[in-house]
C-alpha cells in the first residue's frame, strides 16, 4: 500500500483536490492490526485503491489519533475509515477483515463516492435528496448498518462499536458521551 506520507490535513486536501476518498486506517501493536495491514498490502488491494484513495495509517496510541478521535470516535483498533468528500464516514470497518472482503468494501465505497460526486442534471434534483446510496454504512464483520441520518449513524457506531470484540482505547476508557 502507497501511505500518505503527510499530515491528515495534507491527506484531506490530496483526497478532495483528487476526487478521491480519504482513508484511515486505526492500527495497533496486536494481531488483528497484523492481519489488516496483510489485507491492506496484497497486491488486489493496492492495485484497487492506487487511483481512488489517499490512505494514511495512523496508529492507535499516537496523539494523532487521539486528535482523530474528536471527530471520529475510535474506539476499537483495528478500525478503517472511509471518508467521503462532505467528511461523512462511507463506511467504517471495525476489526480485521480479509484482502477479498476488503476489496469488496473498497468496490462498495467507491460506488458510493462516484454517485454522491456525480453530477446532478436539473431533473433529478428532486430525488437526489431521497437517494440512499451516498448513505454512510458500518460494518462490523459480516453486519452493516445504513442510518437515515447522520445523527443515527453516529449513535449507530457508538452501540455498534461496542460489539467489537477487541477493543483499545486510546486515550482511557470512553468519555461519558459516548456511553450509556
Amino acid at each position: 500500500m502507497i501511505w500518505f506520507g503527510g499530515s491528515i490535513p495534507e491527506a484531506i486536501n490530496a483526497a478532495k483536490q483528487q476526487g478521491r476518498i480519504f482513508v484511515v486506517v486505526i492500527t495497533g501493536d496486536d494481531e488483528q492490526s497484523t492481519q489488516l495491514m496483510s489485507s491492506w498490502e496484497d497486491d488486489r488491494v493496492v492495485k484497487e485503491t492506487m487511483e481512488c484513495c489517499v490512505a494514511i495509517r495512523i496508529d492507535a496510541k499516537s496523539d494523532i489519533c487521539v486528535q482523530f478521535s474528536e471527530i471520529y470516535p475510535v474506539v476499537c483498533v483495528p478500525s478503517t475509515f472511509f471518508i467521503g468528500d462532505n467528511g461523512i464516514p462511507l463506511e467504517v470497518i471495525a476489526g480485521s477483515v480479509s484482502a477479498t472482503d476488503l476489496m469488496g468494501r473498497i468496490n462498495s465505497v467507491k460506488q458510493m463516492h462516484n454517485q454522491a460526486s456525480a453530477p446532478v442534471d436539473s431533473s433529478s434534483r428532486e430525488n437526489a435528496s431521497s437517494a440512499s446510496a451516498s448513505q454512510p454504512t458500518l460494518s462490523v464483520g459480516s453486519s452493516t448498518v445504513e442510518p437515515a441520518t447522520p445523527p443515527a449513524y453516529s449513535q449507530s457506531i457508538i452501540s455498534r462499536y461496542r460489539t467489537c470484540s477487541h477493543r483499545d482505547w486510546t486515550s482511557g476508557p470512553p468519555s461519558p458521551e459516548f456511553s450509556g
